[in-house]
């Protein structure tokens, strides 16, 4: 994510779909790497676990959206809608499928459906030159060293970049109740950390997107 207008980033797309919705019949069940696959347009009812809690990335987004992985992938979820979905919260949803500033989104086309139970998504650990197409929408943990000073790019957030030695990899930290998600306070370039976080994709640029404070350690 960088510093442009994203008040219109998801509501133009919310507002399309959601005015061209019918029913719901005929919407078959797909596996969330199935959606990603699909073409964009395509409607299908998924399932997942809340790895992203709502409005996490609002200050970037401008909308209360979430994530969702299950067994075979992961993938935002956009909202505008206030709900309770911490994380690892079974859900279930009729979504279209849209490509929104590059990044793959689910826009759902009806209520959201909790289910029964819960399950924390661990991370994938990967090299930080690693975080690539196929790690986007999913949740991972990378570690490596600050290769240059934190950038601004409020209102929206910070801009981190960490390499281990494989090859940078960009962290986009946002902005929740008025303070970075992660305490970026002494990041400075050589500063050792380990970051979880989801992997974003803004204008074709992936980005690892911490949700809260446990997310980064410093090492």
């Amino acid at each position: 994510m960088n510093s442009s207008p994203k008040s219109l980033w998801f509501a133009l797309v919310v507002v399309s779909v959601l005015s061209a919705c019918g029913g719901d019949d005929g919407i078959a069940n797909a596996t969330v790497a199935a959606m990603r696959a699909s073409p964009t347009g395509t409607r299908a009812r998924v399932a997942g676990f809340v790895t992203v809690p709502p409005g996490r990335f609002n200050s970037s987004t401008d909308e209360l959206g979430f994530a969702i992985q299950d067994a075979s992938g992961g993938i935002y979820v956009t909202s505008t809608l206030v709900s309770d979905l911490p994380l690892g919260t079974p859900v279930r949803l009729q979504a279209e499928l849209q490509s929104v500033n590059t990044q793959l989104t689910l826009v759902p086309i009806g209520p959201v459906e909790k289910l029964a139970g819960s399950l924390l998504i661990e991370p994938q650990d990967m090299a930080t030159g690693s975080v690539n197409e196929g790690t986007a929408g999913t949740l991972v943990r990378i570690g490596g060293r600050l290769t240059q000073p934190i950038q601004s790019d409020l209102p929206y957030g910070h801009i981190a970049h960490i390499d281990d030695g494989s090859g940078e990899s960009k962290v986009f930290v946002n902005i929740v109740s008025g303070h970075p998600v992660i305490d970026i306070a002494g990041l400075t370039t050589g500063v050792d950390v380990q970051v979880t976080g989801f992997v974003f994709k803004y204008d074709n640029v992936l980005e690892v997107a911490p949700r809260q404070a446990s997310d980064l350690l410093r090492r």
